[in-house]
């Protein structure tokens, strides 16, 4: 069993956040273009006060360059990873993701953190393993379990 425990850096903690602000903008980045499409076409062939509406599908494109803070971040940031068995569990103030060591399609090693990354649709950025949290197993003990998978950067 491996567990890395703790918070981590406010530099891994920015990469994390980072990367969900970009899932989100992709995310809503096509409903937010259908509905200014729609709002568009309403207000021509409607009544021009539809395109009151452009503004807040706006809004949402914006919401990825707000900082993030409190309960949101909570929802984020892991501060406990466990590798046990065949599986790999992060754990946050308010969440648990459980996936599959199978599950893996690479780990990148950044020096002093592991970015782990899964196939295609389990994705999560939550499962940053930052070196120095370590509190049970190895270092090489990771690498070991994990050592066709382990990208170095």
């Amino acid at each position: 069993m491996l567990e890395f425990l703790g918070n981590i850096s406010e530099k891994n903690k920015n990469f994390i956040i980072r990367k969900e602000k970009l899932v989100f903008f992709f995310a809503s980045v096509i409903p937010v273009i259908i509905g200014i499409i729609l709002t568009i076409i309403a207000a021509i062939k409607l009544d021009l006060i539809w395109l009151v509406f452009l503004f807040p599908l706006l809004f949402f494109l914006m919401i990825p360059l707000f900082p993030i803070k409190g309960k949101t971040l909570d929802l984020m940031i892991p501060i406990k990873i466990v590798i046990d068995g065949d599986t790999i569990i992060s754990e946050g103030n308010n969440f648990k993701n459980t996936k599959n060591i199978s599950d893996v399609k690479k780990i990148i090693d950044f020096g002093d953190y592991y970015q782990i990354y899964f196939k295609w649709p389990k994705k999560s950025y939550k499962f940053l393993c930052q070196k120095s949290l370590l509190v049970e197993g190895t270092i090489k003990d990771f690498e070991k379990l994990f050592e066709n998978k382990i990208i170095k950067k």
